[in-house]
């Protein structure tokens, strides 16, 4: 028994620090790890980095959530895994509306997953949009932000821990 509790209290600090992502991924694993858990994953065409200094060292071309095609990035510091962002890949006939469609879809499907937002805004401006919505999960961060700037459009879900790192100061 005292062997048994010995182990549970050994194993208790890496469960916790286990903190899930996107899918099956991670927060802190290794390029390698994530590429055995996403076979689909790539090398990027061209290395792109976070504000934070994050960069992409994977990703998957095509991954398709609400009959949408996106792409998929991991992106990583010191080669742990820091965030995964999809981006909804654009068509020719997309406009904010079917843009705004997509979030819809995506805020449903997430709020299936994990329960109403935490945070929902809308901000529209002359030549400027952005609707954004967040969800937790754990220490785990699930944004959707939808831009549209003078018709320039970009949909990006983001699955971080930024804020849950942030909170650990307070």
């Amino acid at each position: 028994m005292r062997t048994y509790f010995l182990i549970l209290i050994w194993a208790l600090p890496i469960s916790l620090s286990a903190q899930a992502l996107w899918q099956k991924t991670e927060y802190g694993m290794s390029p390698k790890d994530v590429r055995a858990l996403m076979p689909d994953a790539i090398d990027p065409k061209k290395i792109s980095n976070l504000n934070s200094g994050a960069m992409e060292l994977l990703q998957i071309e095509d991954f398709v959530v609400v009959h949408r095609h996106f792409s998929v990035h991991f992106y990583f510091s010191d080669k742990k895994l820091e965030q995964v962002t999809l981006t909804l890949k654009r068509r020719e006939e997309d406009t904010f509306h079917s843009y705004m469609q997509t979030f819809d879809s995506l805020s449903e499907a997430l709020r299936a997953k994990y329960g109403a937002e935490v945070s929902k805004d809308k901000k529209d401006y002359d030549g400027y949009r952005r609707v954004e919505a967040m969800w937790m999960s754990g220490r785990t961060n699930i944004g959707i932000l939808l831009f549209d700037v003078y018709g320039s459009l970009l949909l990006n879900v983001n699955y971080q821990v930024r804020i849950s790192k942030e909170s650990e100061k307070l």
